[in-house]
Parts: C-alpha cells; sequence; structure tokens
C-alpha cells in the first residue's frame, strides 16, 4: 500500500503545473492527502466518484462546512457554498471531476530503490518509535487516541510530510536522506525566530495561558478575550516558530488542543543558562 504513496509522489512530480498535484491550503497536494486517506484505511486506491465525494465531504466536515449526500452534484453545491477560498475551491472541483483512469498512469510508474535504502530505513523506523522524535520533527503531537504509521519515503527523499483524518490515524512519511539528528535539534536560528514570535502582546498573552493548561482556539479567545480570528493567525505565527504545538485527536473529541512545546521551551532555558555561566 506504501508503494502507492511513492508513485503519487513521481506522478506529482511529473505534472506540478496540475491543481491537483498543488499544495491545498498551504499543506499537502489532495492527490497526496486522498492516496494518505486510502493508505489509513489500508484499501486499494480507485478513484471513483463515490471514493472522490466521500473524501471531499470528508474534508469539507472536518472545516465546519455543509455536508451534503455523497453524491457529485450536491458534493459540487457543498463546495461552493463552503468557506474556503476561490483557488481551493477549483482544486477541489477539479479533483471532484477527476478521470478514474488517472490510477493507470500511477501504476504505471516503477520504482527505484537506492543501494543504501534499506539500511537507512530500518536506522530511520526505529528512531521513529520515538513520539519526541515525531513532535520535534513535526511540531505536533499525536494523544493515544491516534494511530500512527510511519514511512520512508524514496521518492521525496529529503521532505517530512504528515497527513491527519481523525479516526483513521495519522501517516508521517520522511525521506529516506533526512538527517534526524539535525532536523529535531534545535539552534540558533530557532530560538531567533522564537524571540521574534514573542514579541507581541497578543502572542506572550496567549503563550502565558497556554503555559497554565492546554486549550482550543475557542477557549482561548473566551481566556484571552481576543477574537477567534486574532487567535487563529496569532496561532499560526506562535506554531511556525515551534514554541506553540497542537495536539492532534480523533474526531470523538472536538477541537484541536493547544500547547506549549516544553522541549523547546527547557531548550532556549539551558542555552540562556549556559550562555551566562
Amino acid at each position: 500500500m506504501l508503494d502507492t504513496y511513492e508513485r503519487i509522489c513521481m506522478y506529482e512530480n511529473k505534472n506540478l503545473n496540475l491543481s491537483i498535484c498543488k499544495p491545498f491550503q498551504k499543506n499537502l497536494s489532495l492527490l497526496k492527502s486522498y492516496a494518505s486517506y486510502f493508505i489509513l484505511k489500508n484499501e486499494p486506491l480507485n478513484f471513483s466518484g463515490d471514493s472522490k465525494t466521500t473524501f471531499i465531504n470528508l474534508m469539507l466536515k472536518d472545516a465546519d462546512c455543509f455536508v451534503a449526500d455523497n453524491t457529485i452534484s450536491n458534493t459540487l453545491d457543498s463546495i461552493l457554498q463552503c468557506n474556503f477560498n476561490d483557488l481551493e475551491k477549483k482544486q477541489l472541483i477539479e479533483f471532484l471531476y477527476l478521470d478514474s483512469s488517472i490510477i493507470n498512469e500511477i501504476n504505471s510508474f516503477d520504482i527505484q530503490i537506492p543501494d543504501d535504502f534499506k539500511d537507512k530505513e530500518k536506522i530511520l523506523l526505529k528512531k521513529l518509535q520515538d513520539p519526541k522524535i515525531i513532535n520535534s520533527l513535526i511540531n505536533l503531537k499525536f494523544d493515544n487516541s491516534v494511530t500512527i504509521t510511519t514511512n520512508i519515503n524514496i521518492v521525496n527523499k529529503d521532505k517530512v510530510e504528515v497527513t491527519f483524518f481523525g479516526d483513521y490515524g495519522a501517516i508521517v512519511n520522511v525521506g529516506y536522506m533526512v538527517d534526524l539528528d539535525k532536523r529535531t535539534k534545535y539552534g540558533f536560528e530557532d530560538y531567533l525566530k522564537l524571540f521574534k514570535a514573542l514579541g507581541d502582546t497578543s502572542r506572550l498573552t496567549i503563550v502565558k495561558t497556554l503555559l497554565a493548561s492546554p486549550k482550543t482556539a475557542s477557549q482561548l479567545s473566551e481566556a484571552t478575550k481576543l477574537t477567534l480570528p486574532t487567535i487563529n493567525h496569532h496561532l499560526k505565527t506562535l506554531m511556525l516558530s515551534g514554541i506553540v504545538c497542537p495536539t492532534l485527536t480523533t474526531k470523538s473529541h472536538k477541537g484541536t488542543m493547544y500547547k506549549i512545546n516544553v522541549d523547546l521551551a527547557n531548550g532556549l532555558i539551558e542555552g540562556i543558562n549556559n550562555a551566562l555561566s
């Protein structure tokens, strides 16, 4: 099943001009997310109308948009009524009407396995068994309700990509040439981004509030008296700096919880102490 993701990467690298191969909402492309959805369900990839509408409606539901019955016409109406921007709607519509024969071209790609891949795969998979490594790598925390599948990627050998689908779990794809020790170690540039992010009264207030306990965006809005759009704007900056990370859980729990990245905070304190000693 994970070979499917490799072939999707090959198809995408060859067709970067297609909207389905471009980032969706600044995340993975719709094509990669769709392939990950099937891998997590442990089902063969297909592009039937029912499968595409189910997938799109799942994405609409996650965004708190109206979800209709799983028919192409009703799904189209839901896309047009959702709160996504015009570009995102265009991407969803093009994906909805994607010809099912695309599977033939995807399956035609031949995966070439490098000589050193197996040895590196074994080392990486062992390291990725540590939840702290995954958290440092992607600045995300998964609670115990989430099943995590790790995959070492051949095609996108230098990239780290993650996909999360509620009750189905998450896939963390790590390129086989990724240096985990280097990517998970905090350095000067990381601390510089952190200080820049904290140079704002509202963001500092959010961090102070989260130090007391993890909270959802709505709870942060209520606690800080900041509007929800303002909270979401500042959370993006704080997550990019690494000091705040979301905790992903199954859909039986509503709302993403945000908490302080303790490892980064402790590393900063330790670095300052070392510099002063």
